[in-house]
């Protein structure tokens, strides 16, 4: 995406706004593919069902896009984040650290700008998780050892993600968003980091072999 704003507004870079749009545009991509396996991971994660189980439940295709709004904001916001601050980062960390390989300038520059971007994309995946949990219903009557971390009047009887937002805050009050947020950054930081330091490595190893 950020290529192809560089082309369409031919330029040598973009003004911050637009590196955050193409991020972010980048990220609801995603939410395409991501979405369905989410589903099936936060429900096999939280009870004891099998994926065949799982299917049957959410019923059909449209039911692993249960929670895609929370899931679209989780990634729009992380990644227009992640993304121009990856650009930048990676830019400057071989200043300050001139006796780092590439490699590792890459892989901290991308562990760097993945901690604060999953720090703020937190809440957003708090109520993705949320939505996409099977009902406390269907749990209880599966007979079998189920984690539960939220209130058992807290069905997923809400359809949106706002809606369900505002009754996790009423419920519960505003600090609950950010369970979690340090088990993300702890995840997201060497994910990332070594995902786009590897990235830009051998892209230009390949680049310097002639592929």
């Amino acid at each position: 995406a950020r290529a192809a704003f560089l082309g369409v507004l031919r330029t040598a870079s973009l003004p911050l706004s637009a590196e955050m749009f193409a991020g972010g545009l980048a990220g609801a991509c995603q939410v395409l593919v991501t979405n369905p396996l989410e589903v099936v991971k936060v429900r096999m994660q939280t009870s004891s069902q099998s994926f065949g189980e799982v299917w049957r439940d959410v019923g059909n295709v449209a039911g692993l896009y249960r929670g895609c709004g929370a899931c679209l904001a989780r990634d729009v916001v992380f990644s227009s984040f992640l993304f121009p601050m990856y650009a930048h980062t990676k830019v400057e960390i071989p200043l300050l650290l001139p006796h780092l390989s590439t490699l590792l300038c890459g892989i901290l520059a991308g562990s760097i700008a993945a901690a604060p971007a999953a720090i703020i994309a937190t809440p957003a995946d708090f109520v993705k998780t949320r939505m996409q949990q099977a009902n406390a219903s269907s749990l209880l009557n599966d007979n079998s050892n189920v984690l539960t971390t939220y209130p058992e009047s807290s069905n997923n009887n809400r359809s949106n993600a706002w809606d369900k937002a505002c009754e996790i805050l009423e419920a519960e009050g505003p600090m609950v968003f950010f369970s979690g947020w340090l088990e993300r950054v702890v995840r997201s930081a060497p994910q990332f980091g070594v995902t786009l330091g590897m990235f830009d490595f051998l892209n230009a190893w390949m680049q310097a072999h002639g592929f």
